[in-house]
């Protein structure tokens, strides 16, 4: 589909223009940018977490979206997300190996969970 707003228009659209003009590239059912998230973060403070665990938190969340009136006909996103070391423990509990994708190139020496492209980033991500 081509872009409704040529690069001189893109420069002087508003924030809400270019970003619905964005939206045209993206693939229907991809998590996207809303112009008005809202962010939870939680975190495990001890114990331990599973697969099974992060699947009913996921269903929870699901069915909260789909059952109330002011989400479920917006383009809610819920995701669920753990960091690279609580997965490489689920894995290792649950006898999985460790997705290819988790690999660093950059890792850093001091946590190897964790790239120095963060780092170097400057707060940036």
């Amino acid at each position: 589909m081509a872009s409704s707003l040529n690069k001189n228009d893109f420069a002087t659209a508003s924030p809400d223009q270019r970003q619905a003009d964005i939206w045209k590239y993206m693939q229907r059912g991809l998590v996207y940018p809303s112009p008005h998230a809202i962010f939870a973060t939680f975190w495990l403070k001890e114990g331990k977490i599973n697969r099974p665990q992060l699947a009913e938190v996921m269903a929870k969340v699901r069915h909260y979206i789909h059952h109330t009136i002011s989400l479920k006909s917006c383009h809610t996103t819920a995701i669920v997300g753990v960091s690279f070391s609580l997965w490489k423990a689920i894995c290792a509990d649950e006898g999985m190996s460790i997705p290819k994708g988790m690999a660093l190139n950059f890792a850093d020496d001091t946590n190897p969970d964790t790239s120095t492209v963060f780092a170097r980033s400057a707060g940036s991500f």
